[in-house]
């Protein structure tokens, strides 16, 4: 893949490294995008704030959805002081009578429950005004591996729809308060005969009987122009021949090509043949390089390129790696090399294994004017390792 970088990142000479630059007008397109295709489709776009929860980050994209889905009482105390007509979603496995009461007085306009066994233990820590849902596990995913499969054996997320409908048929307190399923089986996904097929899946939880009235379809769902009016198709049809309200889950789709890791060269040596590249950065800043085995495209690369490198992260693991890549001229100590799509699940992983500090966090204005957003310190390490008087040391 190739990456085509702002002007102002294609030297980057101004960029403090290791950092993590968002690019203000790719996130502002994209979000506006989604919004365009709720409208068309007569749905209502939350934002996923999993993806990537920085602030900077945020104040783009909230303007252009209907809300956020949060997974944490964190997440959502971050964006508690939404617009009066955004909507507030939770879901999460980890619901606690704690978590719920942290939460309480943000008011949250939707609530997912993990299980059924859930919902019994906690519906009576919810508001009455909430409306609630049930997260169903279709046993159908379309993902490549079972590291990130929602519907794997043993799945930890989720209800079966047998499960559910038994609920239903059984409990009147269950039938009264669940008023809206959700699922999330999708990663990356451009054929939206996947969706279909979900929907069919859940299609029995859809009787008037039930009593539901809304659905979340979740995420993971790519966007092109061709598969952007099957998505409006597939969604019109639950809005009107089912008479559903409809939620979806953009989070990755927004953000992740609108972010880079730029980072500098700080040695270059040989080994077995091979030409190694220490960054000043490691996968610990791009946790999903080495959870999945991915290598991020990068700036100035190319397939025919006469020089190979293995670019290295700075820390001691042995597999921090991001991938052998091929460029038409040498690389030198000091010169920056910039990753793309780390907009989503990057920042939100982060560690400090090693001690190494965290990457600054720039945001690249509409006008084109790099502005540091966040920098990173000693006592923001030390904060995390229990030091109780940092200025002591």
């Amino acid at each position: 893949m190739q990456v085509v970088l702002p002007t102002q990142l294609t030297d980057a000479r101004c960029v403090e490294t290791p950092a993590i630059v968002f690019d203000e007008a790719a996130i502002r397109e994209a979000a506006k995008t989604v919004n365009g295709l709720a409208r068309n489709a007569n749905c209502r776009a939350l934002y996923s704030l999993k993806a990537c929860s920085a602030m900077a980050v945020l104040d783009v994209i909230s303007p252009h959805v209907d809300g956020f889905s949060c997974s944490s009482a964190f997440e959502a105390k971050l964006v508690g002081d939404r617009e009066n007509e955004q909507v507030l979603q939770i879901v999460s496995p980890g619901l606690t009578t704690d978590f719920l009461l942290s939460i309480q007085s943000l008011s949250p306009d939707l609530i997912t429950f993990n299980s059924v066994e859930q919902f019994f233990r906690l519906v009576d820590c919810v508001s009455p005004d909430a409306r609630l849902s049930i997260r169903v596990n279709p046993k159908t995913a379309f993902v490549k591996s079972t590291r990130y499969d929602p519907c794997r054996v043993g799945s930890k997320l989720g209800a079966t729809v047998p499960k559910i409908r038994r609920a239903m048929e059984t409990d009147r307190e269950f039938r009264d308060r669940i008023s809206g399923i959700h699922f999330h089986n999708n990663c990356e996904s451009e054929d939206f005969g996947q969706l279909a097929e979900t929907v069919r899946i859940v299609e029995p939880l859809l009787r008037s009987a039930y009593g539901i009235d809304w659905i979340n379809l979740g995420g993971g769902y790519q966007f092109d122009t061709m598969s952007s009016a099957l998505f409006v198709e597939a969604v019109d049809s639950l809005a009107s021949d089912l008479g559903l309200e409809v939620f979806f889950e953009p989070g990755n789709g927004i953000v992740r090509e609108a972010g880079y890791l730029v980072s500098s060269i700080v040695d270059l040596f040989q080994s077995d043949g091979d030409t190694i590249a220490i960054l000043d950065t490691t996968v610990n800043h791009a946790p999903e390089v080495f959870e999945y085995e991915w290598s991020p495209p990068v700036a100035d690369a190319s397939e025919g390129g006469e020089f190979q490198y293995t670019l290295a992260g700075c820390s001691c693991l042995a597999g921090d790696l991001f991938g052998k890549y091929r460029f038409r001229n040498r690389l030198e100590v000091g010169q920056r090399v910039t990753f793309g799509s780390l907009g989503a699940y990057a920042m939100p992983k982060w560690s400090t294994f090693n001690g190494i500090n965290l990457p600054n966090v720039y945001l690249l204005t509409e006008g084109g004017e790099l502005l540091l957003k966040q920098r990173f310190t000693f006592d923001d390490f030390a904060s995390r390792c229990g030091v109780p008087n940092v200025a002591s040391l």
